[in-house]
């Protein structure tokens, strides 16, 4: 079974934020890893909606969505876990947001 995190409504959530949902899952459950969290919303979402290997990943021939957030002070670029969790964490907000590989906040 493919377990996958998104969201469908302003009707079952104060917004469309998928970082809230991870960050409400990460305050409940904190034992799930941030890497997991994120391949959650990512890989096995664009599974769940028939877009594997299009959407969700950053490979030649994806669709070049994603967003772009500043490494913490101090963050290393080779520790991702600690990058991911500095995200889920504190959701700052992205520096910049792509969508097919167009810059739509930058």
């Amino acid at each position: 079974m493919n377990v996958a995190v998104g969201t469908d409504s302003l009707a079952s959530s104060p917004d469309l934020s998928i970082l809230a949902e991870l960050r409400f899952l990460r305050q409940r459950h904190g034992n799930i890893r941030a890497s997991e969290l994120f391949s959650l919303a990512t890989t096995r979402a664009a599974s769940a909606v028939g877009l594997a290997g299009r959407l969700g990943i950053l490979a030649p021939g994806a669709w070049a969505d994603l967003a772009v957030w500043p490494l913490a002070t101090g963050a290393s670029a080779d520790d991702a876990e600690s990058i991911l969790s500095a995200v889920v964490d504190s959701a700052p907000a992205p520096r910049a947001v792509y969508v097919a590989g167009q810059a739509i906040r930058s």
